[in-house]
């Protein structure tokens, strides 16, 4: 049943030659499949993308690697992340442009990557996943807007509470499914909503650079004034952030 199931599945993608599968899909195709079904199946992908993450610090995930490199035999296979292999297959150029985060954002296409390697994500409002989430049953029933599929990236994923091999990751927005957060990186990168964070060389020479101004500035001002001109300069810096990143 198993291996007549993937044969379905290889005829369909294949025809399309617009599917991409995840990089570990082969490995478990080996563990309940046999060789020949496994050559058809990578045969039938238009495109293998890898779908990790690296969790900061507080152990939430914010950025993924561009690439990675697999063990397959006796050299290393690399393997770029799905969400940009998706986003060139949608719009046809076949790879999306990049460009080192160094220094103040600059202006220019492509997707802005650190010296680790990794891209930031870009989480969209829960809202704006419910409108593009259609349940597996909703597609079986036909329950969704017609063209509703058309010319957009489709990822097909599980996100069934209390299953045992349910994918969830922490998120700055909570647990949310691996799918989700797969999505959110896939909206990034079509988007063109990227995230450029500022180095830490350029952030040091910013605060040097305040410092001396405000000293020279507010140098012989008295301790209540200038400590007003402060949380004004603070509240107004905050309120700028909150307005930015609600856009």
């Amino acid at each position: 049943a198993a291996a007549r199931s993937a044969s379905f599945v290889c005829r369909a993608a294949s025809r399309s030659r617009m599917t991409c599968w995840r990089a570990c899909s082969f490995a478990a195709m080996a563990a309940c499949l046999s060789a020949s079904t496994c050559a058809d199946w990578a045969a039938a992908a238009a495109a293998v993308g890898h779908i990790s993450t690296l969790a900061d610090a507080d152990a939430a995930v914010r950025r993924m690697p561009v690439s990675l490199e697999l063990n397959s035999g006796s050299s290393p296979i690399r393997v770029d992340q799905s969400s940009l292999v998706m986003a060139g297959m949608v719009s046809k150029a076949g790879s999306v442009p990049m460009r080192p985060m160094r220094g103040f954002p600059a202006a220019g296409r492509g997707v802005p990557v650190g010296e680790d390697g990794c891209f930031y994500i870009n989480y969209p409002p829960p809202e704006t996943m419910r409108a593009h989430t259609v349940a597996f049953e909703g597609v079986l029933l036909g329950r969704y807007p017609k063209g509703f599929f058309r010319g957009k990236a489709v990822l097909v994923a599980q996100t069934a509470l209390g299953a045992k091999n349910a994918d969830l990751l922490p998120t700055p927005l909570g647990i949310r499914f691996g799918a989700y957060v797969q999505a959110a990186a896939l909206w990034t990168v079509l988007t063109g909503r990227t995230i450029w964070r500022i180095d830490r060389p350029t952030v040091c020479l910013l605060l040097i650079v305040a410092g001396l101004v405000l000293a020279v500035l507010y140098g012989g001002q008295t301790a209540g004034r200038t400590t007003l001109v402060l949380v004004i300069s603070l509240a107004a810096v905050l309120l700028w952030s909150i307005l930015w990143f609600r856009r």
